[in-house]
């Protein structure tokens, strides 16, 4: 785990000293029909750090029901109701919200601004209750709020039955847990929590490397945007936050419940090809490089998902070996390699290394982003013309595709110029190898008419036989009439 999260000597009692779950085989070892799971997130104060309550302008809750009383459970082969199991994870937020009866409230401390990236998210989709409160009663919202809650969770499973244990999650928790100890001493003590979880911690085990919630929501399948408003990229409000970490959560655990992990090798080809095709509401199966020469299905990346053809190797030589399917934008490439390129904002240079290159755009001028989130995603919706590499301007306006040979590359602007793909219709246009020559610069202008200079002699001669023509044509008076004539209007 993250040492900033066990450097604390927890007293007796708090939910330090509960049991910290460090993996996948913990987090579904603890969980049982009467566990409820709690996210908590926290946002700061613009231009302010403060490791107590002083440094937060918002804290978010989100409470998923125990699998007991969720109003829909899965159901096994034999028909048996799986009773510590949750409700298939939705792919639509409202869905998602509705089938697992999540609730979530925001806590805004009055007087407080928010951080810049949470002020510029304001009409982002809002998944939450907004509570007004000051300082000092905010620990006492949140005691009243989870102990209430807990008492009906209790209430509604019955007498008889064993009681509802609640355990705390987030991602990346380091600031909720400095806050929590420092100013929330009767949340941490009240015994509340019989565990706790940092979900960030677990996606790095599974997938090598450190990466955002955003990320790992995108390679769960959720589609770009699905969190936050169209008009609104960025998203931080800690309401939300919350609905986002329990999301991510739930596909973990109806993850790992329904699916039997084998040794690689050891499936037999009917459970390998049920394992490759299942998952109706999000799972694609992986494009081959052997793949046929058309191009992919209209859904195959409509939703923004990123694709590498070895992760698509990797993961059919182990199928389903962690719930994250779809490959993530790996970490930042500092090198200057090919794939720095990749990533650059211009057509891809020198030229004539990418001597076939198409320029592609939508034919309304709009937007690449409702089908392809960035240049990855749009290499793997054309990747039937083998390109070489793929860039995206910033804008997501226009893009650049480098195709392997000139055969390839007409037959890309045969196929796709004028023709609607994927729901949109393009302009393709073969980009010649050598760049057009530039205008004359400014600066060259400049030069070129600096009398001063060495070899501009004729700049002066030129410009006593213009000065000479203007005299000449103004010293009859009909002239002079003229000029004056020129000047009134």
């Amino acid at each position: 785990m993250n040492l900033i999260l066990t450097r604390r000597r927890g007293k007796p009692g708090d939910i330090w000293n509960g049991r910290p779950i460090v993996d996948w085989a913990a987090l579904i070892a603890q969980h049982t029909p009467q566990t409820a799971y709690v996210a908590i997130d926290l946002e700061g104060v613009h231009k302010q750090r403060s490791e107590s309550i002083a440094g937060v302008s918002e804290l978010g809750v989100a409470i998923v029901p125990p699998p007991v009383l969720q109003k829909q459970r899965p159901t096994s082969d034999d028909n048996e109701v799986d009773s510590s199991a949750f409700p298939k994870p939705s792919l639509v937020v409202d869905d998602l919200i509705r089938d697992h009866d999540i609730q979530s409230v925001s806590f805004r401390i009055q007087g407080r601004p928010l951080t810049r990236n949470a002020i510029r998210n304001q009409e982002a989709l809002c998944l939450y209750d907004t509570v007004w409160v000051e300082e000092e009663d905010i620990e006492d919202r949140l005691l009243t709020l989870l102990t209430s809650t807990r008492d009906r969770f209790n209430q509604e499973c019955g007498r008889g039955s064993r009681p509802v244990s609640m355990v705390l999650v987030g991602y990346a928790m380091a600031m909720e847990y400095r806050v929590l100890c420092a100013s929330f001493p009767r949340v941490v003590s009240s015994g509340l929590f019989s565990a706790w979880c940092d979900l960030g911690e677990l996606v790095h085990q599974s997938l090598g490397h450190r990466t955002s919630l955003s990320n790992s929501l995108s390679a769960l399948g959720y589609p770009y945007g699905a969190f936050v408003h169209r008009k609104r990229s960025r998203l931080h409000r800690a309401g939300n936050d919350v609905v986002r970490e329990l999301t991510v959560l739930l596909h973990i655990l109806h993850f790992y419940q329904t699916t039997t992990s084998l040794p690689a090798g050891s499936r037999s080809d009917e459970d390998s090809r049920h394992a490759e095709e299942t998952d109706e509401a999000g799972r694609r199966k992986d494009i081959a490089d052997d793949a046929s020469d058309k191009l992919p299905d209209d859904n195959v990346l409509t939703t923004g998902k990123t694709y590498n053809a070895a992760t698509g190797q990797d993961r059919q030589q182990h199928p389903l070996s962690h719930p994250f399917q779809y490959p993530m934008r790996p970490p930042r490439i500092k090198a200057p390699t090919p794939e720095r390129r990749e990533a650059s904002e211009h057509r891809p240079s020198p030229h004539s290394d990418y001597p076939f290159t198409v320029s592609l755009r939508p034919e309304n001028g709009g937007s690449m982003r409702a089908v392809a989130r960035d240049a990855r995603a749009l290499r793997a919706l054309f990747a039937a013309y083998d390109p070489v590499t793929t860039v995206m301007h910033p804008d997501k306006t226009r893009s650049w595709i480098c195709l392997p040979n000139e055969e390839q590359r007409d037959r890309f602007v045969h196929d796709v110029h004028g023709n609607v793909r994927f729901g949109v219709e393009w302009r393709a246009r073969a980009l010649p190898v050598e760049a057009p020559p530039r205008g004359v610069s400014r600066r060259e202008r400049v030069r070129q008419i600096d009398r001063r200079l060495p070899g501009n002699e004729h700049v002066q001669e030129e410009t006593q036989k213009r000065r000479s023509a203007w005299r000449e044509t103004i010293k009859d008076d009909e002239g002079l009439e003229a000029l004056r004539m020129l000047v009134i209007s």
